[in-house]
C-alpha cells in the first residue's frame, strides 16, 4: 500500500481536481488488523466472512461473504459486462480460477464493487472474457506482432458494448507486458 499509494494518487489527481478535492489531503491509512486466508467478524450482531483466495485482478483480492444474506461481495475482479482492468493483476491463471471459483459459490446474490447486483451467470460471462482477451494477446505474442501493431489490430469488437471498453489499449499494454516479463511494473 505504502509502495503504490503515491502513483494511485498520481493516476487519479484529474478525478480529485475535477471535483474540487486536494489530492494533497488524501492520506494512507494502513490497516490495524489483517489476515491471511479468512477472518470473521461480527457486525451490527452478524457473522461476516473475509476469504482471501489468491490474487486475482489484484494480489489482494479479498471476497466479503454475508452468510445471513446468501450474499458476497467482490473487490474489482468481478463486474458485470464490464472490461476490467489489467494494470495490477500478478496472474491472469489465478484471476480465472477465482471467477471459477466465485461462479461455483453458494450465494443467491453477488455484489461487485463495479457494476450491479449479479449473479453466477454474470460472473461466467465475465470468465469468458477474460480467458478470450488474454488469449488473443497470447496469441498475438506468440505469432511476433508488436505492442504497436496489437494496438492497431486487437479490437475485440465482440465487447464493443460492455462498460470500460475504452480501456482496451492499457488492458493490451499490461498483458503484453505481463505475458512478457511474468510481472507488472506498476509494482517496482
Amino acid at each position: 500500500m505504502e509502495k503504490v499509494q503515491p502513483k494511485e494518487i498520481a493516476r487519479r489527481v484529474n478525478f480529485f481536481k475535477s471535483r474540487g478535492f486536494d489530492p494533497s489531503e488524501v492520506k494512507l491509512v494502513l490497516p490495524d488488523v489483517t489476515f491471511d486466508s479468512e477472518m470473521t467478524i461480527r457486525l451490527g450482531g452478524r457473522e461476516v466472512r473475509l476469504a482471501y483466495l489468491g490474487p486475482g485482478q489484484q494480489a489482494g483480492d479479498t471476497f466479503v461473504f454475508f452468510p445471513h444474506a446468501r450474499m458476497v461481495f467482490t473487490t474489482g475482479m468481478f463486474g458485470p459486462r464490464s472490461m476490467p482492468n489489467m494494470a495490477f493483476t500478478p496472474s491472469v491463471e489465478n484471476w480465472l480460477k477465482l471467477l471459477d471459483q466465485l461462479a461455483a459459490m453458494d450465494v443467491d446474490k453477488i455484489l461487485p464493487a463495479h457494476g450491479d447486483v449479479s449473479t453466477s451467470k454474470d460472473v461466467k460471462e465475465l470468465a469468458a472474457m477474460v480467458a478470450d482477451e488474454y488469449a488473443t494477446v497470447q496469441d498475438a505474442i506468440a505469432k511476433g506482432t508488436s505492442l504497436d501493431e496489437a494496438l492497431q489490430t486487437v479490437k475485440l469488437p465482440q465487447y464493443k458494448d460492455w462498460r470500460n471498453y475504452n480501456r482496451l489499449d492499457g488492458e493490451i499494454r499490461a498483458l503484453y507486458e505481463l505475458i512478457r516479463t511474468g510481472k507488472r511494473s506498476y509494482f517496482d
